[in-house]
């Protein structure tokens, strides 16, 4: 379909674009790659010596040399762009990150080559001028149509003949496009600057007051909507509403998952300033980027606009101004602020294989609505729908827009097809350092019978309504003991009078439980239902702590209620065979609850071991209490010269005249999947040494209420033979008990 191949092309495009050592591109054969790197010196306005730039050369040929070894040229090529990246003064934080990053992808496949610098278009436009426009009907209301970047205004052909008599339609055509001419390309790139997105935003405008339009509503198709939202947030007087056509609500450049998840606006215009630019070193003709493709679809083969993306008819200069602009486009900021109706046409996958490609779309309108429930949004999720909605259902999408435009807000809210009655809703918890959160809709019992009724009995059920309920986790854990591992889900019920089997189905994103398959479930575990204690109308789900270790997840829905616990899935390092059989010698003891506080950990002695083979040295601490294992502070002071008189004094509880010279700790707790924190050998004084830092092993014997920590003899003192020493534990930074409250051990590993 037209879409497979729009999605083709565009991910064809960021792949060069952005990762450009990801694949390998054809090098252009007219100019040699010292003329190619002169270009690209220029182009950058570097201002480097003769010889930095021959060492550069030198580089870059082995990286493009494909009779080199795969290593050597990835590694030329990541130090090229290293020094590429301090030329330009890359600032240091995320800007950093996401450039080494992406140098990282870049080292994988070693075989990209450097391209020919981009031939300028011969002929351009003037900026603030549109490509074109195509008007088309008679009607009251007035309607803008923005197609995604590669396409002419001919991809509204067959909506616009459809509703001509409802509408006056302007479709657009962005400067560049459908065999029109780009606008004058700047010297150098600031995506941020929205140079040429404003352009067509003053260009709309004058459009409109050309047109004697007071106000219009907007609509864009996928990256299309960027420009719509655009043009809403400069001229917000100017647009009556918005509508999105499968549109974004930022663009799908992909950031690194490190600096992405939450990235402000203002990161993202400075990330693409700095990064952008430094791409252009994987340019090519317009083929280089649009494969061939084959069309499943016979009806689509010939449709006029399938042609318009051809080296003649699109400017691969305004496709990659017009990219990079709309990347550091986030409406996510800028709607939520308007008080502009929009209409969110959504496609939840299709029968080409794009469902992957449409979700994050689905979602990002999902939780952009749950985050502004004030705005006043329609959505309108599609399913068995690509990216083009208007071309593959328009009788149905036809409806959907008369609706938006001619009923009011407050009018379509009553409207039951194709709306969602039942209301979004979404619950979370924190188990220690797991987050638990479920996003479903909640069905209303409205007097009908549920159990057995409208969810029959024997069959997989959503468990909510309109998409299946979501179950996300972000670290692993234990469902009814049994193991579940961190990521997204679909969850769904299979009901039955006296058992529910509940689901957690790893093809997480899916409309309604139509598709459910169950070679995808990550794990199903039976539970049994309960009376209710009150009658619920809606469903409801809950997440409880009913401890420190346990959360309850419950569903409520009528008069049953259905319950399971969710716990955390650690377990410490296991103690290796050589460790557990160690013979300890006991060197100090310690009474029962003479701690700071009696509820951390509690001294009961203290004993070592002396791996000669090895020059390594381990120590026990046995404890009163049980450890605890989320957290732990363990200390051995170290008295190096065996000299009382001289060193820092010991600050615990008791024994606070012992000096010592090294502190050796182990302060840790438990963060996500594993023990962070503070592990090494420290001065006198405190200040870490870098030699010395996380060369520590620790493990945690539960069944014997102990901690064992060991490490090299000479991190704590090139020539340890002879030492005094006292302990102390507690939890994390906390300190709790010395070991022992008055004396201190004194060892001789030499003997």
């Amino acid at each position: 379909m037209i879409l497979n191949r729009y999605r083709t092309m565009r991910r064809h495009f960021i792949l060069v674009l952005l990762l450009a050592t990801l694949n390998s591109v054809r090098a252009q054969s007219e100019n040699s790659l010292e003329q190619r790197l002169e270009a690209l010196v220029q182009r950058l306005d570097l201002n480097i010596e003769p010889s930095t730039q021959k060492d550069w050369l030198d580089l870059l040929k082995v990286a493009t040399d494909s009779n080199q070894p795969k290593h050597d040229r990835s590694q030329n090529l990541v130090t090229f762009y290293k020094l590429l990246y301090d030329e330009m003064g890359a600032a240091d934080g995320a800007i950093q990150r996401f450039k080494m990053t992406s140098l990282a992808f870049a080292a994988i496949n070693g075989d990209a080559q450097l391209l020919e610098s981009r031939p300028l278009n011969k002929k351009v436009t003037a900026n603030n001028e549109l490509g074109g426009v195509k008007k088309v009907g008679n009607g009251p209301k007035s309607l803008i149509l923005i197609p995604p970047l590669g396409y002419g205004a001919a991809i509204f052909d067959s909506f616009m003949t459809a509703n001509q008599d409802r509408y006056t339609m302007y479709a657009i055509t962005l400067p560049g496009f459908g065999g029109t001419d780009a606008y004058q390309p700047p010297t150098k790139l600031h995506p941020s600057k929205l140079t040429w997105t404003s352009g067509v935003s003053k260009a709309i405008q004058r459009l409109m007051a050309n047109e004697k339009i007071t106000q219009a509503f907007i609509g864009g198709v996928l990256d299309g909507f960027l420009m719509a939202g655009h043009f809403a947030t400069q001229y917000p007087e100017s647009v009556t509403g918005l509508i999105s056509f499968e549109g974004y609500l930022t663009s799908s450049f992909l950031f690194p998952k490190e600096i992405g998840q939450n990235i402000s606006q203002d990161q993202r215009k400075t990330l693409i300033d700095h990064t952008f630019p430094v791409f252009e070193i994987a340019l090519g003709t317009i083929e280089d980027r649009i494969p061939k493709h084959k069309f499943t679809s016979d009806y689509l083969k010939n449709t006029p606009f399938v042609n318009n993306i051809s080296k003649e008819n699109t400017s691969l200069y305004a496709y990659e101004v017009f990219y990079s602009e709309f990347t550091t486009i986030d409406l996510t900021q800028a709607l939520k602020d308007l008080n502009i109706p929009i209409l969110v046409i959504a496609s939840n996958g299709d029968s080409y294989g794009s469902r992957n490609i449409v979700k994050p779309t689905i979602f990002k309108w999902q939780k952009f609505m749950a985050m502004n429930p004030h705005l006043e949004i329609m959505f309108r999720p599609m399913d068995m729908v690509g990216a083009l909605p208007f071309l593959e259902y328009p009788l149905q999408v036809n409806t959907v827009v008369h609706r938006f435009i001619n009923k009011g807000w407050e009018e379509n809210q009553k409207i039951g097809t194709p709306l969602m009655p039942s209301p979004r809703a979404a619950v979370s918890q924190v188990l220690g350092t797991t987050e638990v959160s479920i996003s479903y809709h909640r069905p209303a019992a409205k007097g009908r019978e549920i159990w057995g009724g409208m969810v029959p009995y024997g069959r997989v059920w959503r468990a909510g309504a309109n998409g299946a309920t979501s179950f996300r986790l972000n670290r692993d854990v234990l469902i009814n003991d049994q193991p579940l591992k961190k990521g997204n889900y679909d969850f769904f019920v299979i009901p039955n009078e006296n058992t529910w089997t509940i689901i957690f189905n790893q093809l997480s994103g899916q409309w309604g439980s139509f598709n459910y398959d169950p070679s995808f479930d990550a794990l199903r575990v039976d539970i049994t239902p309960e009376k209710a204690e009150s009658f619920t109308e809606n469903l409801k789900y809950d997440l409880d702590l009913k401890d420190p270790e346990t959360l309850v997840m419950s569903l409520a829905w009528g008069d049953v209620k259905g319950t399971f616990e969710i716990k955390e899935q650690f377990q410490p390092p296991a103690i290796p065979i050589k460790v557990q059989n160690i013979v300890w010698q006991q060197i100090l003891e310690d009474p029962k609850e003479d701690g700071v506080s009696k509820s951390l950990s509690d001294a009961k002695s203290m004993s070592y071991y002396f791996d000669a083979p090895s020059d390594s040295i381990w120590f026990r601490f046995d404890l009163y209490n049980d450890p605890n294992p989320k957290a732990m502070a363990l200390n051995v002071l170290v008295d190096t010269d065996q000299d009382q008189s001289t060193g820092l004094k010991w600050f615990g509880k008791h024994n606070r005249k012992y000096t010592f010279e090294k502190m050796i700790s182990v302060w840790l707790r438990r963060e996500g999947d594993g023990y962070h924190g503070v592990i090494g050998v420290t001065d006198q004084i405190g200040q870490w040494t870098k030699l010395n830092q996380d060369n520590i092993t620790h493990y945690l014997d539960l069944p014997n209420k102990a901690y064992i920590i060991g490490m090299k003899r000479s991190d704590i003192h090139p020539d340890l033979n002879h030492f005094n020493l006292i302990g102390a534990v507690g939890e994390f930074m906390t300190y709790n008990d010395t070991i022992s409250n008055q004396d201190f051990a004194t060892i001789n590993l030499k003997r």
